[in-house]
């Protein structure tokens, strides 16, 4: 039997993980009003450290425009525009632009 803790913390890492999925989604979609009501107030995004003028935004509004500078930065615009087929692994890796040592690291 499972203790009533143990429910209880299976039940909110359940919430969490939904959470994250519909964040992941919606980023995906750039859909991000349909997240917003999922937002504390006091919402905090940190960039990772090693990005290029770095930063931390607080509050949904900044953290809306942080990510929207992502989306303008790299130029998404939701078309395909180049594919390669390969039937081997290490081609395809290296079209990627992948270092070999991440190569390894996938195998």
């Amino acid at each position: 039997m499972t203790s009533d803790s143990e429910q209880i913390r299976a039940l909110n890492e359940s919430r969490n993980v939904a959470l994250i999925r519909r964040f992941v989604d919606a980023f995906n979609r750039m859909d991000f009003d349909s997240v917003r009501s999922d937002a504390h107030p006091d919402v905090e995004l940190h960039e990772w450290p090693q990005a290029p003028g770095a930063r931390t935004y607080h509050g949904w509004d900044a953290v809306r425009q942080g990510i929207d500078g992502w989306f303008e930065a790299w130029e998404c615009d939701g078309k395909l525009i180049r594919m390669e087929l390969f039937i081997e692994r290490e081609p395809a890796l290296e079209a990627a632009g992948l270092p070999p040592e991440h190569q390894e690291e996938m195998r």
